[in-house]
């Protein structure tokens, strides 16, 4: 799960939900998620960033990658929420076409959706770029 030339395959599985097992087939729940791409880029951290923005980015990948893509960008970001949407954010200034600002504004807006109760008006003030102080 942590070998970063990984990467670039397990982004084209952020699509792929893997099959319930006996146990959660009766109701018992697992501690992985269903994607299991989503945790494994996870676990790499700030190394897979870059794959899943192109992910995010891009026009020819599923709106499910796209998703799984901006909730492995959170996780990275689990222990400043905050930091995760405003990083986001100022992808979206650094898109290369409208199109693919168009994507990154909507997965900025998903992200902010993430954020814990405590953090909600710090989350939505990082999801304004141009409001930002200069760091």
């Amino acid at each position: 799960m942590r070998w970063e030339p990984a990467i670039g395959t397990l982004v084209k599985f952020l699509d792929f939900e893997r099959p319930l097992n006996d146990w959660e087939k009766e109701g018992i729940s697992h501690l992985e998620g269903s994607y299991p791409a989503v945790d494994a880029l996870a676990s790499l951290g700030p190394r897979a960033l870059p794959a899943v923005l192109n992910v995010m980015e891009s026009g020819s990948t599923s709106e499910l990658s796209r998703h799984n893509a901006m909730v492995v960008w959170m996780l990275v970001y689990r222990d400043d929420l905050p930091k995760g949407v405003a990083m986001l954010a100022k992808e979206v200034e650094k898109a290369s076409t409208d199109a693919a600002k168009q994507r990154l504004r909507e997965a900025v807006n998903d992200a902010e959706k993430y954020c814990t109760p405590d953090d909600k008006a710090k989350c939505k003030a990082a999801s304004e770029p141009r409001k930002e102080t200069a760091q």
